[in-house]
């Protein structure tokens, strides 16, 4: 990979990723990262056309036919994986973060980022709003699932109101 600082402000850093599998094939990528003076945001993509899919399964191609139907999903050949994150200060008060992430197959982190696989193994997609006041804060919170494979739960919005701790009286809270 290489990594080139295009701007200062607003700080833009693209680094291009190239992979190359013996027996997989040639990977590519972009990973972006766009920080300004109230917002940060990453993106990331990656694509490889895999040669060889079931390579990691110890499978014949004799037995790759019979396997996919024992099993829900197949391995596609393009596999892919983007995501992009955003963190924005709407006001002093007032932030926005959320995250989304595609990616072909439910083996393609596992097979590619075994780091991020161990970590997350189904990355998660939402959005929050949250505002902070003085004595409490409010935040309105959305997951949802955009890959087909994962088994995460998709909720609709959630409203939340969490109060600080307060003084009621002397050395009462």
């Amino acid at each position: 990979s290489k990594n080139f600082e295009l701007y200062d402000d607003p700080y833009v850093n693209v680094g291009l990723i190239m992979d190359y599998y013996s027996d997989r094939g040639l990977g590519g990528g972009v990973s972006t990262t766009i920080v300004t003076g109230n917002s940060r945001t990453e993106l990331f993509g990656y694509v490889i056309r895999d040669r060889n899919p079931y390579l990691f399964r110890g499978l014949e191609d004799d037995e790759i036919e019979e396997y996919e139907k024992q099993r829900r999903l197949r391995i596609p050949k393009t596999r892919y994986d983007f995501k992009v994150t955003n963190v924005t200060h709407l006001t002093p008060r007032l932030d926005f973060r959320g995250q989304v992430e595609f990616i072909s197959d439910i083996d393609f982190m596992e097979d590619f980022f075994e780091d991020r696989y161990n970590t997350d193994t189904q990355p998660p997609t939402y959005a929050a709003l949250e505002y902070q006041a003085d004595w409490a804060s409010f935040s309105v919170l959305a997951t949802g699932r955009v890959n087909s494979f994962d088994s995460v739960v998709q909720r609709l919005p959630e409203v939340r109101m969490d109060i600080f701790r307060q003084e009621l009286f002397a050395g009462l809270y």
